[in-house]
């Protein structure tokens, strides 16, 4: 047999040889009981963030981020670090800063100069509690890619609900904005003012105590 063309004439291909790892517990497609398992393992993270907010304006300021986090056996703590972060600043991004609006059935903000993401100084350090438990795959692993883009948008938002509480606000949506948050708030008849919106609930105490959800600072 002839060397394959990419190798030169004087040199020898080497021996190739192709492994496949199959997990015998996965299952892409449902078997005789309904069921599926299409991931070779799990992981599981829960977060909890601190907000501040300004009801007059609609902006969000995330003043901490909490993550535990099970990855099974950490193979490269720096990447672990850099997915964590940056899925992070993802997901707050998607709450706090990014739109889609259309005019007319077209996009309104078609480049970055209209469509705004966090700065780096929006994002606040994640705070990462590691809590592995060992998966059954081998050396113990688990998955970790942007295991906070999905967790941020729920518990930012969470947080901001709470901190609304007390003017009867519940949040049924992750896209929260300054305007969109503003257009929330407008509802409870709160001026977009600040100085009238004070003197309201001087006048009113009891706008600010409707609420009677859970009243919990971290979500």
């Amino acid at each position: 047999m002839s060397p394959p063309t990419f190798c030169p004439p004087e040199i020898e291909p080497a021996l190739i040889t192709t492994g496949v790892y199959h997990a015998r517990h996965a299952a892409s497609v449902p078997g005789e009981d309904g069921r599926m398992n299409p991931a070779a393992t799990y992981s599981s993270q829960v977060a909890a963030a601190s907000v501040r907010v300004e009801p007059c304006t609609g902006e969000v300021t995330v003043d901490s981020f909490i993550l535990v986090y099970d990855c099974g056996t950490v193979v490269n703590p720096l990447a672990v670090k850099g997915q964590i972060q940056g899925s992070f600043a993802q997901g707050l991004s998607a709450v706090l800063f990014e739109e889609l609006p259309y005019e007319k059935g077209r996009p309104a903000n078609t480049t970055l100069a209209d469509y705004l993401v966090a700065r780096a100084v929006d994002v606040p350090p994640v705070r990462a509690i590691e809590h592995a438990t060992i998966s059954s795959l081998p050396g113990g692993v688990r998955g970790i890619g942007q295991i906070a883009t999905i967790l941020a948008p729920a518990a930012i938002a969470n947080a901001i609900e709470n901190a609304l509480g007390p003017l009867g606000i519940t949040i049924r949506q992750t896209n929260l904005a300054p305007e969109a948050l503003r257009r929330i708030v407008d509802k409870t008849g709160i001026p977009r003012d600040p100085v009238t919106a004070a003197r309201r609930l001087e006048t009113n105490p009891a706008a600010a105590h409707q609420h009677t959800d859970h009243q919990t600072e971290s979500a």
